[in-house]
């Protein structure tokens, strides 16, 4: 028998935070200590503090590893429109407080959470909707016509 995350929702506290793979944005004096510290032999979706500093990550497998994945607006009942290229070189997509540093290019972007917000990773991919209704995504396993 297997075990297998079927589904995790993260609860990220109000804020700006850089989506992207956070190898991209976690400096690289922070980042081996940040897998450590995520136990991340043992773990698939990353969530813990950036070790010497007040900041937390979260850090998503992606379903199929590195690569270029979309960030989606839900732009109607039935319809997602691109808004964002996502590049992943450490098969993780996840969020890294802007506080903490980096800044936006081609494969990293900003988003911003008015209040607590319900992250949901399922079977690779990523979403969550904000205070205002509008929904979004990161579809990593090539299943676009499911409705995350």
């Amino acid at each position: 028998m297997e075990k297998s995350d079927i589904e995790v929702q993260v609860q990220i506290p109000a804020g700006d935070y850089w989506i992207s793979d956070p190898c991209y944005t976690i400096r690289d004096e922070d980042w081996v200590p940040w897998l450590k510290a995520c136990n991340y032999t043992e773990e698939d979706n990353l969530v813990g503090k950036i070790p010497g500093t007040d900041f937390s990550a979260v850090g998503f497998r992606t379903a199929w590893g590195d690569g270029v994945y979309p960030l989606q607006q839900k732009v109607d009942w039935k319809y997602w429109e691109d808004v964002a290229e996502l590049g992943v070189d450490a098969g993780l997509i996840g969020f890294v407080p802007c506080e903490y540093g980096g800044e936006e290019s081609l494969y990293i972007h900003k988003v911003t959470f008015d209040k607590l917000t319900s992250v949901t990773w399922r079977e690779g991919n990523i979403s969550w909707q904000n205070s205002s209704g509008e929904k979004f995504r990161v579809v990593t396993d090539g299943g676009e016509e499911n409705d995350y």
